[in-house]
């Protein structure tokens, strides 16, 4: 869950795995296993750049849970957004797309 928060957080920030294991100061490898859940140990001194780079608290994961997902519902309204104005066509349809999808979930 930690590993995946990050992963998410990362890719909300914009870099690539591998620019931000150079940030960290650790192996492109290392921060893979992190973010995949196959390292059990973290050193303080990466989770402490963790939480300045990523403004993230792993002692209270729901709610980091709860603000990963208002955070994740905030970057695609302002994708959407960005879409809408490059593309209004392409965005109707995935907007449709995706609020049919949510349709069939709630009836399902």
């Amino acid at each position: 869950m930690f590993g995946t928060m990050v992963r998410t957080y990362r890719a909300q920030k914009g870099y690539t795995l591998s620019e931000f294991a150079a940030k960290l100061g650790v192996s492109v490898g290392y921060l893979s296993n992190l973010e995949n859940g196959k390292n059990v140990t973290i050193k303080l001194s990466i989770l402490e750049k963790l939480q300045d780079e990523l403004h993230i608290d792993p002692f209270h994961s729901k709610q980091t849970e709860d603000s990963m997902f208002e955070r994740r519902i905030e970057r695609a309204s302002k994708l959407l957004r960005e879409c809408q104005q490059i593309n209004p066509s392409y965005t109707e349809h995935f907007l449709s797309q995706f609020e049919q999808s949510l349709d069939l979930l709630r009836e399902g």
